[in-house]
């Protein structure tokens, strides 16, 4: 899975103008169109991989869950076999679905910030980056 800061790292620490350390005052560090466009285009990238990820991790829950319906018919007469199983399983479908809510949330907030960079300046759109990668990731 691909992290929304870890993105932003890489875009911070490969624009040497940009400082690692939140910029407080006047005169933000320059950015170009294309490194903006570089940006939008590893998050896009970032996106379709975790995208590829959570259909992965829908198809393995469904199976899960067929699987689970196929146990309860067939140990239909033995209950207590049947109960040990799909104890097992109602956990493993808990422990997917915690990693398929943090996966999307992931993918959302990498979808937001797509959706927003093109429409802001290069100086604010670093200041999104900036204001983000630093509250997520606090430097010492």
């Amino acid at each position: 899975m691909k992290r929304l800061t870890n993105v932003l790292g890489e875009f911070l620490q490969a624009n040497k103008t940009i400082r690692i350390r939140p910029y407080v005052g006047e005169g933000a560090p320059a950015v170009t169109e294309q490194q903006l466009t570089f940006l939008i285009a590893q998050l896009r990238a970032a996106s379709a991989r975790n995208g590829k990820i959570i259909a992965v991790v829908i198809a393995l829950y469904v199976a899960m869950l067929a699987g689970a319906f196929v146990i309860v018919f067939a140990l239909l007469h033995e209950p207590k076999t049947m109960l040990t199983v799909l104890g097992g399983s109602f956990l493993s479908l808990l422990a997917i679905v915690k990693g398929l809510h943090s996966l999307w949330r992931e993918n959302t907030r990498i979808q937001l910030l797509i959706a927003l960079l093109p429409s802001l300046s290069p100086e604010d759109a670093v200041k999104v980056v900036e204001s983000y990668y630093f509250k997520q990731r606090p430097w010492t």
